[in-house]
């Protein structure tokens, strides 16, 4: 979503890839065509959006873009020198998350700091080390950054060996984990710390979005059912050092959530769709 509520972007799986739409859900812009050409990328996998004004997007490719609402290429570069898995605005920066792996390692970094310079030079500065536990890195989209009002950023940090919460406060050198919120009562994790799940199997989780409330954060786990339309979804609100949960029926995704504003939440069953919820009835779940 944009700061104001007024507008939110998606990003799709085919061609063009980024569609900005209204609060009142009518398609204002689609754009970014595939390819290798200006304006172009192959098999995006991230998106951000900072303030009302600015889209980044990142590609499988390499290829990192910024954008307007209207869909004018503003910044495009050919490579960060590391895989973007999520990404948010920042301030004037953006927050890109992603290992850069250490030469000879498996130690990497997994938040950076990219700035666009007015003479169209990138600045990166990657923070908070962690070993990874996987060589295969899922798409991003499901572990989530998203944009905080202190300002700052938050990411779900999945794939080393320190599972929680990442926050950086715009204005600090460095980032830091928030604890782990644990699963809910009716169950515990498929997956050790810091594991990937690839398995479908009934009772298995998987990454399902992270949302900013106020005071806190919200996650959401999907937990797999015995086939379509029999999944749950598992929401865990944090605030005040605190955790509370509560399981829904059905497959869900928390996309973004701008306290004051609203709670983006998403389903793919039985059609796509994307919600907008507003942050007292979805609090008013737990």
């Amino acid at each position: 979503m944009t700061d104001d509520g007024g507008h939110f972007v998606v990003l799709e799986g085919f061609a063009p890839f980024l569609k900005v739409f209204r609060r009142n859900g009518s398609l204002r812009a689609a754009f970014l065509r595939s390819g290798d050409g200006p304006g172009e990328m192959r098999t995006p996998t991230a998106l951000a959006v900072s303030g009302d004004t600015a889209i980044l997007v990142l590609g499988g490719n390499g290829r990192t873009a910024v954008y307007s609402l209207d869909g004018a290429l503003l910044h495009e570069v050919p490579a960060l020198g590391f895989p973007g898995l999520a990404a948010a605005g920042c301030g004037p920066d953006w927050i890109v998350y992603g290992p850069r792996f250490q030469q000879g390692g498996r130690s990497a970094q997994w938040l950076h700091r990219v700035r666009f310079r007015a003479d169209g030079a990138l600045s990166v500065t990657s923070a908070f080390p962690d070993t990874a536990v996987t060589s295969r890195l899922a798409g991003g989209l499901a572990y989530g950054g998203v944009s905080t009002p202190e300002p700052g950023v938050l990411f779900r940090h999945t794939l080393g060996r320190k599972p929680g919460v990442l926050a950086w406060p715009c204005g600090n050198p460095e980032p830091h984990l928030l604890p782990a919120s644990g699963p809910g009562p009716e169950g515990s994790s498929a997956a050790a710390p810091g594991a990937v799940v690839m398995s479908a199997d009934p009772g298995a989780r998987a990454l399902a979005g992270l949302a900013a409330v106020a005071g806190g954060y919200a996650t959401a786990d999907l937990i797999f059912g015995n086939g379509t339309g029999n999944d749950r979804t598992e929401f865990i609100l944090v605030r005040g050092g605190r955790s509370s949960s509560v399981q829904v029926q059905g497959s869900y995704m928390l996309w973004d959530g701008k306290p004051g504003v609203g709670i983006l939440a998403g389903t793919r069953y039985p059609v796509p769709r994307v919600f907008l919820l507003s942050e007292a009835d979805f609090v008013s779940l737990f």
